[in-house]
Formats: structure tokens, C-alpha cells, sequence
């Protein structure tokens, strides 16, 4: 695996832009913004950016860039905080069993397209342990948006 580093993303975008200018100021401000930053996601990002069908710009939006970056960043938290409640290590044999049972039931009433929806929004695998109590957990939490 490539290790991404800051210097490497900038090249990346001088290549996607190919006629961007940027200024010495411009430059700094990037490289000030986006230095401390995880590079691999930044790098995922630079590219969708590139990619979006809302602008063709000439040149990288730094702001855009980092609103993006965001989203990312706030997605992966939300997701892990999710796993983390729901797939507890703390639980007795009867507290897990009792859960589990829980998520049957909850389960057994959702339809398709709920599955689907849920297992888009979070990261699901209902094999794996506390897989189920995740799915029932996500569709519990999209009924309760409606």
C-alpha cells in the first residue's frame, strides 16, 4: 500500500487541474489546511471533487474540498460510534441472548427495502456477531426518522 502524503495529493491536483494557477497564497492555504489532514481520505476526496457533476471547475475548491472531507470524517465517526453502542463485549451470556431475541423480532417485521436501507446506512453484517442486534438497532433508529 502507497503511503499518501501531502505533497503527493498536491501533485495529484496539479494533474486533475491541469490549468490551475494556483497562487503562492492559494498554495500556502491548501498546505495549511490540508497538511495535518488524513491524507488517504483527503486523496478520495481531491478525486470526487474532481468528479462532481455540479461543477466542472477550472481549479480545486479548497472550501468544497474540506466540506467534503467533513462528510467523510463525520460518516466514519457516526458509523463506529453506532457499532460501538450496539456490539457491547460487556454483556452477560442472558443480556446478549435476551438482545438477540429482541432483534429477531425486530427483524422478522421489517421488509426488504428496509434491510436494504439500513444496511446502506451502517456498516452491517448481520453473520457476524452483533450483526443482528446492528440491523435492529439501524431499523429502529430509520422507523423512528419517519
Amino acid at each position: 500500500m502507497e503511503v499518501r502524503t501531502y505533497p503527493l495529493n498536491y501533485a495529484m491536483m496539479r494533474e486533475l487541474w491541469p490549468d490551475w494557477n494556483a497562487t503562492d497564497a492559494s498554495a500556502g492555504l491548501f498546505a495549511e489546511r490540508c497538511a495535518d489532514l488524513n491524507q488517504r481520505v483527503l486523496m478520495d476526496v481531491i478525486k470526487r471533487h474532481r468528479c462532481e457533476p455540479a461543477g466542472q471547475y477550472k481549479e480545486p475548491k479548497i472550501h468544497r474540498v474540506l466540506e467534503m472531507y467533513g462528510e467523510v470524517m463525520r460518516e466514519g465517526s457516526v458509523r463506529a460510534q453506532f457499532a460501538s453502542q450496539v456490539v457491547s463485549t460487556d454483556l452477560t451470556a442472558e443480556e446478549a441472548a435476551e438482545l438477540d431475541i429482541e432483534a429477531d423480532e425486530i427483524i422478522s417485521t421489517a421488509t426488504d427495502e428496509e434491510v436494504r436501507a439500513a444496511r446502506a446506512l451502517y456498516p452491517i453484517n448481520p453473520d457476524l456477531p452483533g450483526g443482528k442486534r446492528m440491523l435492529a438497532a439501524a431499523l429502529r433508529r430509520m422507523r423512528g426518522r419517519r
